[in-house]
């Protein structure tokens, strides 16, 4: 892609364009810059933007109100999160795989924000996802039925935008970024960029190493391959999904065919098998 290639962004998708007039084909993303030209979210967005966002990581906003909802995407967008939007918590559940915190009004309408927490904090894969309660509902009472019912922070409506953005950023800071990674008698080292697999080191190229890596840090969980294009390869990568399907097929060959679970109609897995996590980056 030239350097110079710019992405538009409409209603929740975005296609590249660039000097080659090639449009790849329209992927999940949530962005807000200076470019916003119409509230139907048509906007440019520049690599710049995409690469702070997948630092900052992303967010699934669950509110029913649109307004809100639309006002909270529209801030973290612009402090330079990846935003998922839900208006109901059956929507969410949806969706939830895809994000690495949650912010969560407790009055939706299908269910309650505390049952969804609870749920969600009783299922392995997502008991550690930070979540924070973004709520009208101030009284003290209610903020520790919150807090207890498992959320990570609490914030009132109304709200200061920089706060939010960063209670989040310090949310994210304290779920630990591991360096070491062992699943079932695959150990996959962050750190020293190895994988060994019943102690013994096994070869990979670099973007195999980074798709088992990423799989490892979220075992049991489903992506698919779109999903895992944007977050190994990145999301200028002009490549096809049957990239995943390559990697996959090797990374099999090399660290055992059950190691990697195919979830039909969805994606790809990493078997848990009781992973384990040392050390931080």
């Amino acid at each position: 892609m030239p350097p110079t290639c710019h992405l538009r962004v409409s209603n929740g998708t975005f296609g590249c364009r660039c000097e080659r007039t090639h449009v790849r084909s329209t992927r999940r993303v949530r962005f807000l810059d200076e470019g916003v030209t119409s509230p139907h979210y048509t906007y440019i967005v520049t690599r710049d933007r995409l690469d702070e966002a997948r630092r900052n990581g992303s967010v699934l906003v669950v509110e029913d109100d649109p307004a809100v909802r639309e006002l909270v995407s529209l801030h973290l967008s612009r402090a330079g999160f990846d935003i998922e939007e839900a208006s109901t918590a059956a929507r969410a559940w949806e969706i939830v795989h895809r994000v690495d915190m949650i912010v969560l009004d407790r009055m939706l309408p299908d269910e309650s924000g505390d049952a969804f927490l609870s749920r969600l904090r009783a299922m392995p894969e997502y008991a550690d996802v930070p979540v924070l309660m973004l709520t009208a509902r101030a009284s003290e009472v209610d903020r520790v039925e919150g807090l207890d019912a498992g959320a990570d922070d609490y914030l009132v409506k109304p709200f200061s935008a920089h706060e939010l953005a960063a209670r989040l950023r310090a949310l994210l800071r304290r779920v630990p970024n591991r360096s070491r990674i062992s699943v079932g008698d695959v150990v996959v080292d962050v750190d020293a960029a190895r994988v060994l697999k019943s102690g013994e080191d096994v070869v990979l190229t670099r973007r195999e190493f980074e798709l088992v890596a990423y799989l490892a840090a979220n075992p049991g969980r489903v992506f698919s391959r779109t999903e895992l294009l944007d977050r190994v390869w990145g999301e200028d990568f002009l490549g096809t999904e049957r990239t995943v399907d390559q990697h996959v097929a090797q990374l099999r060959q090399r660290l055992g065919d059950d190691l990697i679970e195919t979830v039909r109609g969805r994606g790809y897995r990493l078997r848990d098998v009781g992973s384990t996590h040392d050390g931080m980056v």
